[in-house]
């Protein structure tokens, strides 16, 4: 149990707050370069006040940039869905598994369904549509920790990424932000993108091989 708070309370203070602070302190800097002189005297007056309300707004900003991402997230996969390239994104032949032994584990795992009809899904829609069910069934357990630490790297890319994304556009909006400033955000961006994708593959990957190690021994 005690492990377990400890990964919620990282997974808040990376996945939301440092995203959320991230975004805040682009948005401050784009407000003080019109109204700087304004703000260094309400920080004075306020300063204990608004260091606590910065730091409870960037978990909030950062709560509402998870929300925004998954959306896009999840409209991306309808795109991919919709012109058949989600199966042919991180496949299972990238595990080395076959449709036959993933079926036999969920069977194993004592999901409702008949192998048969495990097998049609996985044809059809791709072993994606199981990836929830056996990333829960594993997260929980200590022994797999390794797969709850990618989720939390793949959620803290997709936030902070966002969080430059807007705290970029706000700059250009309401502030200014050069050119090298702009380059190095979108840069920073690409990376971010990059990583998540490698550790998703990662975490997809080591969650069926090793949903399929453990109720194969189950099955035995």
């Amino acid at each position: 149990m005690e492990s377990l708070l400890e990964k919620i309370t990282l997974y808040d203070l990376l996945g939301y707050m440092f995203s959320g602070c991230i975004l805040n302190l682009m948005i401050l800097l784009g407000l003080y370069q019109q109204y700087s002189g304004e703000m260094e005297k309400i920080y004075e007056d306020y300063e204990g006040g608004l260091t606590f309300a910065f730091f409870l707004i960037s978990y909030l900003a950062g709560i509402l940039l998870s929300e925004i991402s998954e959306f896009i997230n999840s409209w991306i996969k309808k795109l991919l869905k919709t012109v058949k390239m989600s199966k042919s994104i991180g496949g299972m032949e990238e595990t080395g598994v076959s449709e036959e032994e993933l079926a036999i584990a969920l069977v194993s795992s004592g999901i409702m369904e008949r192998k048969d009809i495990i097998k049609g899904k996985i044809n059809s829609q791709g072993w994606q549509v199981y990836m929830k069910y056996m990333y829960g069934l594993l997260q929980s357990d200590e022994k797999y920790r390794r797969i709850h630490n990618y989720a939390s790297i793949v959620v803290l890319c997709k936030n902070v990424s966002m969080a430059l994304v807007s705290g970029m556009l706000f700059l250009l909006l309401y502030g200014s932000c050069s050119f090298i400033l702009g380059t190095a955000i979108l840069l920073s961006v690409v990376v971010l993108i990059r990583r998540g994708v490698r550790f998703k593959k990662k975490k997809d990957t080591y969650t069926i091989v090793w949903f399929i190690d453990k109720y194969k021994v189950n099955s035995d």
